[in-house]
């Protein structure tokens, strides 16, 4: 059997069994066919991709590392490790790996594209713009690039610039849940309510496990006083999202509005059995005045 042939057998299986959920047996059978096939190119990147998302960032990192030893010239390799110490928080490392992906490959939308994600955190404004453009000219039809541009425009209330992105992204894709949230933003930026509500509602059904759609149209129907609205909108959120800590507590808002504080201090410690770190709020916010706070150090069941 080639060396081809066996990678491929052996990918099949472990992606079988992670499928099913079997981590440890996957990891097993990667290592072996790792000892064996050290120089595989394609199999370093379907095992660093595998320990980064499954078992160890770490180990991901040391496989990366091993295809840039094995080829300098794996742009991948270096894209793959930015991620990583993206998600680890070291930014400098980060930031080091995109441009190293950057200058073997200039045209590397993605590596653009979170890069300036990273300048954007720091506030290096003219730095987003950059990469955001670079990244929307190596893929002019790249509904990811309009969309971060837009909501970084948005963020420093540049608005018509933020809602002409917003529309080109649309253009490519009139269904794809961030533009449409993003649209509703600005609608709302423009006091145009019922208009940002239906957008949201949109943004809703094109992706249903995306929370601040829902959330956001909740607040608006909370601004406008339909609670029993805002709650039955944070209530669809939380069947579609039964783990995401914020829609428990908003929803506990909206019914100490309505009255139902049995059910808001439910929910309350839901929120915080999710999130701990909403305890302090919860112990302090005005708008929770009424509800039993002594259930938040209580487990809750769902």
């Amino acid at each position: 059997m080639s060396k081809e042939k066996d990678i491929y057998n052996y990918k099949i299986l472990v992606h079988q069994l992670i499928e099913e959920g079997n981590i440890i047996k996957a990891t097993s059978i990667y290592d072996r066919v790792y000892r064996s096939h050290k120089e595989n190119i394609e199999l370093l990147y379907d095992m660093a991709m595998f320990y980064h998302e499954f078992v160890d960032p770490k180990r991901a990192l040391e496989l990366y590392s091993e295809i840039v030893e094995l080829d300098g010239f794996e742009a991948g390799a270096y894209y793959g490790k930015a991620i990583i110490y993206d998600d680890l928080k070291d930014k400098e490392q980060a930031i080091f790996n995109y441009k190293q992906a950057l200058e073997i490959d200039p045209d590397y939308y993605l590596a653009h594209l979170y890069l300036a994600d990273i300048y954007d955190e720091v506030k290096q404004d003219d730095l987003v713009e950059i990469h955001l453009n670079k990244a929307i000219k190596s893929e002019p039809d790249n509904v990811l690039g309009y969309n971060h541009y837009g909501s970084f425009l948005e963020s420093r209330n540049r608005d018509d610039e933020a809602m002409k992105m917003t529309l080109m992204a649309l253009e490519v894709d009139p269904n794809h849940y961030l533009s449409l949230f993003n649209k509703a933003v600005l609608l709302k930026k423009k006091g145009q309510v019922q208009e940002a509500i239906e957008y949201y509602e949109q943004s809703i059904v094109s992706k249903p496990t995306y929370a601040y759609g829902y959330l956001n149209q909740a607040v608006l129907y909370k601004e406008l006083g339909d609670y029993e609205k805002a709650y039955q909108v944070l209530t669809s959120a939380i069947l579609n999202n039964p783990d995401v800590s914020v829609l428990y507590y908003n929803r506990a808002i909206m019914l100490v509005r309505l009255g139902k504080l049995a059910q808001a201090s439910d929910d309350v410690a839901m929120s915080v059995d999710l999130s701990p770190s909403l305890k302090k709020y919860a112990l302090i916010d005005i708008e929770l005045k009424g509800i039993d706070l002594s259930k938040i150090n209580k487990p809750s069941v769902k």
